[in-house]
């Protein structure tokens, strides 16, 4: 125990000067803790893996700021949280995406074909939870 107690303190040394592999190391060993972490909270296993990655960029960018190294891996669940949250939040207000939307986007032969690779091209490059809000608008506008 102690010797893996005097690992994680050298890897987190190393880290905090700017070893990469040294946090990836790091990170890994408490990879799957914040996981079940981040899907209790959000319920969702893609949600999940955004949590975890989003918590491994913001911890990565502020590991100097950690004070205490024995609280290392408090320091990460809360971060964990806060990106569980973050996105709980962002999702709270996404209709899910229907891909029967897409089949209507679909150019017909009197359509105006450069406008509609315009707007496809446009639609490609919406994340998942663009193309969820384009969707609910979508829907709003027709029921009106």
């Amino acid at each position: 125990m102690a010797k893996r107690v005097m690992g994680i303190l050298e890897l987190l040394k190393r880290a905090q000067k700017g070893d990469r592999e040294a946090y990836a190391e790091l990170f890994g060993q408490y990879e799957g803790d914040l996981y079940r972490a981040a899907f209790v909270y959000l319920g969702s296993s893609e949600d999940a893996l955004d949590a975890v990655q989003e918590t491994a960029y913001r911890s990565f960018k502020a590991i100097g700021r950690l004070k205490e190294p024995r609280f290392f891996k408090t320091w990460l669940m809360k971060i964990a949280i806060r990106c569980a949250t973050d996105i709980f939040r962002r999702r709270k207000n996404v209709s899910p995406w229907n891909p029967a939307y897409e089949a209507k986007l679909v150019v017909e032969e009197e359509t105006d074909i450069p406008l509609a690779l315009s707007l496809q091209a446009l639609l490609d490059e919406l994340d998942l939870n663009e193309k969820r809000s384009f969707a609910r608008d979508l829907r709003r506008t027709a029921l009106r």
